[in-house]
C-alpha cells in the first residue's frame, strides 16, 4: 500500500453527505457518454444531482462506478437506489426519506426498510442471481465479495434487535466525546450549503443541527417526533456490526442547498440572523431529494444510467484497475484494503473480454470526495492519473475540506510540495483554474468565514485537475502531433526531486519539529500520509512523461543525495523500502536487485539451517509475514481508543549489517496455512480472516515484501519486528513499548512466527513481475523532445525549449545565409517560426509565455531552437492570455468550453426575483469578491488602457450584475458593448434575470445575445432604438472587446439546449467566428432557439426573439490558492468612492455627490465630476 498502514481502534461512519451535490459531468460534452469513477464515494447525491442535471438534455448515457471501504456506505446506496426505482416510490417517499435520512423511524418506515431487505437478500446470493435480477440492468458488483458485504449489511438491518434505549445511549456516546459536550457550541458546519447566502442559514442550520442529534429525525412537529421511535437499523450498522458510529458532524441538510430556501434574504426583506426555525431548510432540502430522484427514476427508466459498487480502499482499487487494463486479468495481485488479506478479484462484467462489454476501465471523470485529507494528495493523482482516458475534457476532482491551520492561500501548496507550474508539468496534470487564471465556481463564501474568524473551521476547496498537455487543441490524441516528452538535466531535476523527497517525509525531521514547536504542529507531524511506495509511484509518474531523460544518470545523482543526507532522523532505515518501491515501480533497480542473491550474497554454508535452505531458486523480492500473538496487542488494546489516538505501523529487520523499514505493510487478523511444498519457493501462504478483527481472538499477521538480500547475512542472527512509527505525538507509547516502540519481535528462523514467501498470503502473482509497468500511452508519429530547465536553485522549472532541424536544402541554405528568423505565440501552448518559406509551429506540452521568448539560431547546424517560460501565476503573460475561453472540438465532440462548466439545467435553477433586488445585503460583496485583492489594486489605480483584460472584463461584469440588481441606482436590463472608435455598439445583452447556480455557488445572469451587423441594424432599427433609451453603453474597447469575442460562444455554449447543424460556422472558422466588431463571433446554429417566455413577454424585446442566443453569464472568480482574495473591507466600500479619484466618502467627512442626470456615478467634487466628463458622457443615460 502507499500509504501508511494505521490503527483505527476508534471509527467513524459517513452514511450521509457533508459537502452539497455537484454535477460531476459538468466538463464533458453535452452530446458525449461519461464513464465517472467516484472513489471514495459516500452516499449518493452527487449521482442523483448529475442526472436531475442532465436529465432530458441529450440523453447521453453515464456509468457510474462506486468505491468506498465501508461497506455499510454502499449497502444504504443500493437499498435507496433501489426503493426509488420501484413502483410503489410515489406512495412511499417520505418513508424512503425518512430510511435514508433518519436516526430514529415510525413503524410504516420500518418495515418497508425490512421488506425491501428480505427482497434484495434474494436477489444478492452470488453474482449470478443478482445479473438476473431486475435491478442489475442498472446496478452492478465489481467483485463477488462487495455483494457479500451487501448480503451481510442486509441481513444485519434485518434481523436488528436494538432497543431504543441501547440506542439512545450509543448516540449519547458519541455527543459526550464530541464538540457537541460543549453547551455553548455552534455547529454553522451547515451553512457552506448556502453558498454566497451563507450568513442568513449560520443560525437556523445550527438549530436544525442540534435538534437532529437531539431527536435523530429532520421533522419538527411533535407528533412525527414522537412516532419516531424505532432505531434506524441502515444507521445502527456498519463495519458488519450492530454499532452506532455515525460521525458526529453527520447532518441531513449538508447534501444539500439550502440557498434557495432562504426567501427573505433573496428577497431583500431585512431579516435577523438569529432565526429560531428550520422548517424552511428541511423543506427545501426534501423537495430537492424529491426532484433528484424523480430524475433518476426517469433515467433509469430510459436505460441510460449504470451504477457499479466495489467496497474496498480506493488505492488499492485504482491499483487493481489498472493491472486489469495494463494485463486483462481480473486477478489484481493486491488486496481489497489494508486491514484485510481479501486479495482483489475483478468479476462480473471486467470478465468479459469484449471492451464494448466489459466494465470501464479508463474514466472521463475520476471524483476523488475528499480522500486527499485523508489519504494524501499526491497519493490520490498517482493512482487516479493511469486511469484518466486521454481526453481535453477528461477530469481528476480533488477535495480538500480538514483544516490543516494554514490559510487558504497556503493550504494547496503546503500538500503540493512544490511550485504548481513545475509539479503540473512533471505530472501532466494541472488544475484547470490555475492554466485558466479564473474559477466559475466560486469559495467566496468559504474565505469569508476564513477572514470572519473561523480560522479553525473546515476550509473547502474543490479542484478540477486536466491532463496538462491536451489544452491545445493541435495536441490531442486524434491530431497527427508527436508525442512530447520531457528532457530534464538529470542533476537538476535529481535536486528537485530530492527536496519533494524531504518535503514528503518532513515528519522524520526532528530538528526541524521542535524548532517550531507548537500544538498545531505537533498535531500535524502525527498525520503521515505517504510512505516511499508513493515516491516511487511518483517517480514512475514523472518518468513516463519524460522518457528522453536519462533516468539512469538522475537517479545516480539522487540517490546519493538521500544517501548523504543528514536531515531525515530515520532517511537511510528506510533506504531499504525506497529502493524496493524504485525497482518494483520499474523506476530504477540497484545492483543488489539485480544479481541473484544466492551467488552475489549468500556465505557458503550460511544457507543450510536459515530460511532459504529447501530454495532452489532465491527471488530478488521476497514476502515475511510476521505473526503478532493476541497477548502482545493487549498493551493497545487495553488503552483508552482516545489516548491510542491513530499510530503508525511499520515493520522493521534488524540485521548484523543494519536497520531496515518498510511501511508499505498489509496487516489482518486470522489463522495461517500453508499449500504446495513445504519451505520452498513454491510455498504459498494461506491466511483465514477472523472476522471479528480486534474483538477478537486470532492473532495478528503483518505481511509485506523485502529485498531477498538483506535476509542473506547471517540469516540466523535476522530480527523482523511490527513496530509504531516514532513520532512526537505517540512519546507517551514509550512507557507501555519501551523506546523503540516494539510491539513484537521475532527471528526470522522462528518458524512459528515468521513465515517466508515467494508470494504474498492469499495471492499469486506471476514469477516475473512486470508491476505498475506505466502509464496507458497514445501511439503517434515518434517523439518530440522538449528541454526543460530548472532555475538556479532548481526549485522550479524556468524554460522549456524544442529544437527545429531545418532538413530542406533551399532553407538550409536560406539559414546559413543569414535569412531573419520570426517567432511568435499563435495559442497558449504553441510558438511559430518562420523565415524564407519555412515554416513550423511548435507545441509545448503546457501553456508557455511566448512574450519572453529567446531564439537560439545555428546557421552552420541548420537548427532553431525556440526557449519560453511556462506560463503561470496571476502576473505572466502569454498562456490563456491569448484565448482565456477556449472551445474544444475533440474527435466528433460538439463546440465545448474547456474551463468554463456546463449548465444543461439552467432552466432547472432556482429563478431569483429582482424586484428588491436593490437590497440584497449579500449580493454586492459576492459578485465585488470576483477579483482578486491584486486585480482590485490594479482595478482603482491603473489607467483602464493599462489594466489587464481580465481585470476590464471582470469590471465590466460587475457594472452589468449590480445594475440588473439595482444595488448603486436604477436597475438595468439591457446592455451595450461600445467600442466608441469602431462603430460603436457591437453586442446587445438581454438580462432576463438572476439565477442561483447552486452547485457553484454563485448567481448566472440567464442572458440573450445580440451582435449586431449592418443587416441587423437596418431590419430593427425601430426596436433598436425603443431599447436604447433604457440600455447602458458599456465602453469595451481593444484586448477586452478581443476576450468578450471569446468569452461570448462559452457562455453560450455551457447552457446549449439544441444541436448544431452539418453546416456549422464553428466547423469551418473555428471559435469564435471573427473578433470582427461588425460581425458575430457565434455560429447561426442556436440563434432564435428555444427562447424563453421570459424574454418575449417583455413587448421591447419581443421583437428581437428570432434573432438572439441564449447565454450564461457568471462571474469570474479570481483563484484563492494562487493569490489573495477576499479583501472584505474594500468590496464593501467600494460604492462609496469618487468615480474618479477614488476617495473615500468617510476620509474628509464629505458626503459624496451623485450625477443628476443618471443617478448612477459618484463624485467627491465638482472638480472630479467636470475632469470625468469627457469619459463618462459615453454611457451616462437620462
Amino acid at each position: 500500500m502507499a500509504h501508511p498502514n494505521i490503527i483505527r481502534r476508534k471509527k467513524f461512519f459517513y452514511p450521509i453527505g457533508n459537502t452539497p451535490a455537484v454535477c460531476l459531468n459538468e466538463n464533458m460534452p453535452p452530446e458525449s457518454p461519461a464513464n465517472i469513477l467516484l472513489l471514495g464515494c459516500g452516499d449518493p447525491r452527487n449521482i442523483l444531482f448529475t442526472l436531475y442535471s442532465t436529465e432530458q438534455s441529450f440523453n447521453s448515457k453515464l456509468d457510474f462506478t462506486c468505491c468506498d471501504v465501508e461497506p455499510a456506505v454502499l449497502s444504504r446506496n443500493v437499498l435507496l437506489f433501489t426503493l426509488l426505482a420501484d413502483d410503489t416510490f410515489e406512495k412511499n417517499k417520505e418513508r424512503v426519506w425518512n430510511i435514508f435520512y433518519h436516526f430514529y423511524l415510525d413503524q410504516p418506515s420500518l418495515q418497508l426498510l425490512q421488506s425491501q431487505c428480505k427482497k434484495l437478500l434474494e436477489f444478492s446470493k452470488d453474482i449470478g442471481v443478482w445479473n438476473k435480477s431486475p435491478y442489475a440492468k442498472y446496478l452492478r458488483m465489481c467483485t463477488e465479495d462487495t455483494l457479500a458485504q451487501l448480503n451481510l449489511h442486509w441481513q444485519l438491518y434485518l434481523n436488528y434487535k436494538g432497543s431504543k434505549k441501547s440506542f439512545d445511549k450509543q448516540i449519547a456516546d458519541i455527543i459526550k466525546s464530541s464538540p457537541m459536550a460543549d453547551p455553548n457550541s455552534k455547529n454553522t458546519t451547515g451553512a457552506r450549503s448556502a453558498g454566497p447566502l451563507w450568513i442568513y442559514a449560520q443560525m437556523s442550520t445550527a438549530l436544525h443541527f442540534g435538534h437532529f442529534w437531539k431527536h435523530g429525525v429532520t421533522y419538527s412537529n411533535p407528533k412525527a417526533i414522537a412516532a419516531a421511535t424505532l432505531p434506524n437499523p441502515a444507521f445502527a450498522c456498519a463495519s458488519g456490526e450492530n454499532t452506532f458510529i455515525v460521525h458526529y458532524g453527520s447532518d441531513p441538510l449538508l447534501g444539500f442547498h439550502l440557498a434557495p430556501a432562504l426567501k427573505s434574504a433573496l428577497s431583500g426583506e431585512m431579516m435577523e440572523l438569529q432565526e429560531d426555525r428550520f422548517d424552511h431548510l428541511t423543506a427545501a432540502v426534501k423537495s430537492q431529494f424529491y426532484g433528484w430522484s424523480n430524475a433518476f427514476r426517469s433515467t433509469v427508466a430510459s436505460g441510460l444510467v449504470m451504477i457499479r459498487f466495489h467496497v474496498g480502499d480506493a488505492l488499492s482499487f485504482c491499483g487493481g484497475l489498472h493491472h486489469r487494463l495494463l494485463t486483462g486479468s481480473s486477478y489484481c495481485g493486491q488486496y481489497t484494503a489494508q486491514w484485510s488479506a481479501k486479495p482483489l478479484i475483478l468479476g462480473g462484467d471486467y470478465e468479459k473480454t469484449s471492451t464494448a462489454s466489459c466494465a470501464p476501465l479508463l474514466f472521463d471523470v475520476i471524483d476523488t470526495s475528499n480522500l486527499c485529507d485523508h489519504v494524501g494528495l499526491l497519493n490520490v493523482l498517482i493512482a487516479s492519473a493511469p486511469l484518466i482516458s486521454r481526453s481535453p475534457f477528461a477530469t481528476i476532482v480533488t477535495e480538500m475540506l480538514v483544516s490543516n491551520g494554514k490559510n487558504p492561500y497556503e493550504a494547496f501548496t503546503s500538500i503540493l510540495y512544490g511550485d504548481i507550474s513545475t509539479i503540473s508539468l512533471l505530472l501532466d496534470l494541472a488544475p484547470q483554474t490555475f492554466l485558466s487564471g479564473f474559477a466559475t465556481n466560486s469559495n467566496i463564501h468559504e474565505i469569508i468565514g476564513y477572514q470572519l474568524g473561523q480560522k479553525e473551521a473546515q476550509f473547502h476547496e474543490r479542484l478540477a485537475w486536466k491532463i496538462a498537455s491536451l489544452g491545445e487543441p493541435k495536441n490531442t490524441p486524434d491530431s497527427e502531433q508527436k508525442q512530447q516528452s520531457l528532457v530534464f538535466d538529470h542533476q537538476q531535476l535529481a535536486e528537485f526531486l530530492f527536496r519533494i523527497y524531504l518535503k514528503m517525509f518532513a515528519n522524520e525531521d526532528v530538528t526541524a519539529l521542535f524548532r517550531d514547536i507548537s500544538l498545531m504542529s505537533l498535531k500535524s507531524s502525527g498525520i503521515v500520509h505517504y510512505t516511499r511506495q508513493t515516491f516511487a509511484g511518483l517517480l514512475r509518474l514523472v518518468k513516463s512523461n519524460s522518457t528522453q531523460t536519462d533516468w539512469k544518470k538522475l537517479m545516480g545523482s539522487f540517490l546519493p543525495l538521500v544517501e548523504q543526507d543528514r536531515t531525515l532522523l530515520t532517511g537511510m532505515n528506510n533506504y531499504q523500502d525506497l529502493c524496493l518501491h524504485l525497482h518494483l515501480s520499474g523506476v530504477h533497480s540497484v545492483i543488489p536487485l539485480l544479481s541473484d542473491p544466492t551467488e552475489a550474497f549468500i556465505v557458503p554454508g550460511e544457507k543450510k539451517g536459515s530460511v532459504f535452505e529447501k530454495w532452489n531458486i532465491i527471488p530478488s523480492t521476497i514476502f515475511i509475514a510476521l505473526e503478532v500473538p493476541r497477548g502482545k496487542l493487549k498493551v493497545l488494546t487495553d488503552m483508552d481508543i482516545n489516548e491510542l489516538m491513530t499510530p503508525t505501523l511499520h515493520c522493521e529487520i534488524l540485521t548484523i549489517y543494519g536497520h531496515n523499514v518498510f511501511s508499505s505493510i498489509q496487516t489482518a487478523f486470522g489463522e495461517i496455512s500453508t499449500s504446495g511444498p513445504g519451505d520452498s519457493e513454491d510455498t504459498n501462504i494461506i491466511l483465514t480472516e477472523d472476522s471479528k478483527g480486534w474483538a477478537g481472538t486470532a492473532p495478528l499477521f503483518a505481511f509485506f515484501e523485502a529485498p531477498a538480500w538483506i535476509l542473506l547475512h547471517g540469516p540466523q542472527e535476522v530480527m523482523v519486528s511490527l513496530s509504531i512509527k516514532s513520532m512526537p505525538t505517540y512519546t507517551h507509547l514509550i512507557k507501555k513499548l519501551g523506546m523503540e516502540l516494539k510491539i513484537f519481535s521475532a527471528n526470522l528462523v522462528d518458524r512459528k512466527s515468521v513465515r517466508v514467501s515467494s508470494q504474498p498470503p492469499n495471492i499469486t502473482v506471476p514469477k516475473k513481475r512486470d508491476i505498475m509497468s506505466g502509464l496507458q500511452t497514445v501511439s503517434r508519429r515518434g517523439v518530440t523532445k522538449v528541454v526543460a530547465g530548472f532555475n538556479e536553485s532548481a526549485e522550479s522549472i524556468s524554460t522549456l525549449a524544442i529544437k527545429v532541424d531545418v532538413i530542406d536544402a533551399k532553407e538550409k541554405t536560406a539559414l546559413a545565409g543569414g535569412a531573419a528568423v520570426a517567432v511568435r505565440q499563435v495559442s497558449a501552448y504553441t510558438m511559430a517560426i518562420t523565415f524564407a518559406g519555412f515554416k513550423r509551429e511548435l507545441i509545448f506540452p503546457f501553456p508557455v509565455d511566448g512574450s519572453r521568448n529567446k531564439l537560439r539560431i545555428a546557421r552552420k547546424s541548420s537548427y532553431v531552437e525556440v526557449i519560453v517560460p511556462p506560463a503561470g501565476g496571476p502576473e505572466t503573460s502569454g498562456g490563456f492570455s491569448l484565448n482565456r475561453f477556449p472551445i474544444m472540438l475533440y474527435n466528433g465532440t460538439s463546440p465545448t468550453p474547456w474551463n468554463i462548466h456546463s449548465l444543461r439545467c439552467l432552466n432547472k435553477l432556482p429563478i431569483l426575483d429582482t424586484k428588491n433586488s436593490s437590497k440584497w445585503t449579500w449580493f454586492t460583496p459576492h459578485v465585488s469578491l470576483a477579483f482578486s485583492d491584486r486585480e482590485r489594486a490594479i482595478r482603482e489605480n491603473q489607467p483602464d488602457h493599462t489594466k489587464p483584460a481580465m481585470v476590464n472584463i471582470k469590471d465590466t461584469m460587475l457594472s452589468i450584475f449590480l445594475s440588473v440588481a439595482g444595488t448603486q441606482g436604477p436597475q438595468h436590463k439591457v446592455f451595450g458593448l461600445r467600442d466608441p472608435e469602431n462603430g460603436g455598439i457591437n453586442t446587445v445583452i438581454f438580462v432576463a434575470g438572476f439565477r442561483l447556480d447552486l452547485a457553484a455557488h454563485t448567481v448566472i445572469a440567464d442572458s440573450y445575445l445580440l451582435p449586431l451587423n449592418n443587416d441587423i441594424v437596418i431590419r430593427l432599427s425601430h426596436p433598436l432604438s425603443d431599447i436604447s433609451r433604457g440600455m447602458v453603453q458599456i465602453t469595451v474597447v481593444g484586448d477586452e472587446q478581443k476576450a468578450w469575442c471569446e468569452l461570448l460562444p462559452a457562455v453560450v455554449e455551457r447552457c446549449r439546449d439544441w444541436k448544431h447543424t452539418s453546416k456549422c460556422e464553428y466547423k469551418k472558422k473555428g471559435v469564435p467566428v471573427t473578433y470582427k466588431i461588425d460581425e458575430s463571433p457565434l455560429c447561426s446554429c442556436g440563434v432564435g432557439k428555444k427562447v424563453g417566455s421570459e424574454f418575449v413577454k417583455v413587448a421591447e424585446w419581443k421583437p428581437f426573439a428570432k434573432f438572439v442566443t441564449r447565454a450564461a453569464i457568471s462571474p469570474l472568480f479570481a483563484i484563492s490558492y494562487v493569490e489573495p482574495v477576499g479583501d472584505l473591507g474594500a468590496a464593501m466600500k467600494r460604492t462609496n468612492r469618487c468615480f474618479r479619484c477614488k476617495k473615500e466618502e468617510e476620509e474628509d467627512g464629505a458626503k459624496l455627490m451623485t450625477c443628476s442626470r443618471c443617478k448612477e456615478v459618484r463624485y467627491c467634487s465638482a472638480t472630479c465630476q467636470k475632469a470625468d466628463w469627457k469619459k463618462h458622457k459615453l454611457i451616462c443615460k437620462k
